[in-house]
């Protein structure tokens, strides 16, 4: 029953997890966080009541859970992203360890205070208390008025909006870098806390009690990585940081299982804690600062979403792996995967974040056609005609190419550049979008990088040369 309930509040995360970073990107940032907040109250609530009045059933207890789970994943992409919303770009990664720190600290304090309340008054104390924390949350939420962000088109429905993001991760290869480097991390890192019960019994002799402490100290050591990591960023790279964090918990992951000292078991879990939050935490903030903001959201969720299912993964393959050759090899084979996951970060690093890639252009204006045209009139095809210099060819297809990424990036499906076969060095470029809403979107999604992209295409030209731009409408 323990291993259901745990699949209960953390399956939703893996079901429903796109789905709450496309609500958070097409609605209202604040109000989707009080509708969950609302619904979660409900549930803790209802588990409150019935447990007070021992009416509390298993599948009962399981069905709440699976309610709450689905709250917090539906929840989670709208609480990062509007950080964004409310503080300065620069300060973005601040806020974000100010959070990594609470969620630490909550972490450490949590399963302490809940169990002292267990003890005290019993299981549905606990369910009641959760349910005043989300109250009070949903208080807060209520008072606080954010900046509305302003929309000029209607929002996108949700399976579109889903499908959007997922093509946006398929033409963006350093999200795909940042998702690598955290799924490969986090899925040879749970082998820590899928195997810390067995290591706390059969090394330390320790019961619950002494788990709870081995917990604490990975709690502590993330506040650690939380406050330091911070630091480290400032004065080194991205990759330095992950790279560092990567190894202290290869070493970790190598010596706990040959330690039976309480004292050095903790320290070893704390800088093993430390290494974890160091590590999720630089590649969070690489992910969110590095997304502009009409996506951001379903960015996080798809980060949430790679964590979830790499820590379900690898708490089962390290599990059976245990199971056959013993908790101290497969800890070997632990650090063994988490140094290969560091070779290929230096294979694929993540580059420096340039502020041009997220910040929106602005562009003014529709594009000029001669009707009226309904918002869900499509497919659209849009073609544009450039004239190259002869010896600037090689590079005008480079350019490009990298361009035909940004649009695919922003909602362009089958992208393609053909070359004219009766005008020399002519080409043109065909794209379509589904919708004429959606190619609007697609203008309004375009950012200063995009721009210089399409601006830079003109130094290849024919002097005096301007692209040709049509927009064409499937008729059959």
């Amino acid at each position: 029953m323990v291993a259901l309930i745990q699949t209960a509040s953390s399956l939703p995360g893996v079901v429903f997890g796109l789905v709450g970073g496309a609500l958070a990107d097409i609605l209202d940032r604040r109000k989707v966080m009080m509708s969950m907040l609302a619904g979660m109250f409900l549930a803790a609530g209802l588990m409150s009541g019935l447990g007070y009045a021992l009416a509390l059933s298993p599948w009962m207890l399981l069905g709440l859970m699976f309610l709450l789970g689905t709250g917090y994943a539906l929840y989670v992409p709208a609480f990062y992203s509007v950080g964004n919303d409310t503080v300065p770009p620069d300060e973005v990664p601040a806020a974000l360890n100010l959070t990594s720190v609470a969620f630490n600290v909550a972490r450490v304090v949590g399963p302490a205070l809940g169990g002292a309340i267990v003890a005290i008054v019993g299981g549905a104390g606990v369910f009641a208390l959760v349910t005043f924390c989300y109250l009070g949350t949903f208080l807060f939420l209520l008072r606080w008025k954010p900046v509305r962000r302003t929309r000029h088109l209607p929002p996108e429905r949700l399976l579109s909006a889903m499908t959007t993001g997922l093509r946006y991760l398929r033409h963006t290869p350093e999200f795909q870098k940042h998702l690598l480097h955290a799924s490969l991390f986090m899925t040879s890192g749970s082998a820590i806390w899928a195997l810390l019960p067995v290591l706390a019994k059969e090394q330390l002799g320790f019961a619950a009690s002494g788990y709870g402490l081995l917990l604490g100290c990975l709690g502590v050591g993330g506040v650690i990585g939380a406050i330091g990591g911070g630091w480290l960023r400032l004065r080194y790279s991205a990759n330095m940081v992950i790279i560092a964090a990567g190894a202290i918990f290869a070493a970790g992951c190598l010596a706990i299982p040959h330690t039976t000292n309480v004292t050095v078991f903790c320290g070893l879990l704390v800088a093993a804690g430390m290494a974890w939050v160091s590590f999720v935490t630089t590649i969070n903030v690489g992910i969110q600062i590095s997304q502009p903001p009409w996506i951001r959201a379903r960015a996080i969720s798809l980060f949430a979403l790679a964590a979830y299912l790499s820590m379900a993964v690898g708490a089962a393959v390290w599990g059976g792996i245990a199971s056959h050759v013993g908790v101290s090899n497969t800890m070997f084979a632990v650090a063994a995967a988490n140094i290969a996951g560091l070779v290929l970060i230096r294979r694929y690093p993540l580059r420096a974040h340039e502020e041009s890639q997220t910040i929106p252009y602005l562009e003014k204006g529709e594009p000029s056609v001669h009707a009226n045209l309904d918002p869900d009139e499509g497919p659209v095809l849009i073609q544009v005609r450039y004239q190259v210099l002869p010896d600037q060819r090689e590079d005008f297809l480079t350019a490009i190419e990298q361009l035909g990424q940004a649009r695919r990036r922003r909602g362009a499906r089958f992208w393609r550049l053909y070359r004219d076969m009766e005008v020399p060095n002519c080409f043109v470029e065909r794209y379509t979008i589904d919708t004429w809403v959606e190619h609007l979107r697609q203008k309004e999604r375009i950012t200063v990088a995009d721009r210089m992209a399409e601006d830079n295409l003109r130094l290849y030209l024919v002097a005096g040369y301007e692209p040709e731009t049509s927009h064409y409408l499937a008729e059959i």
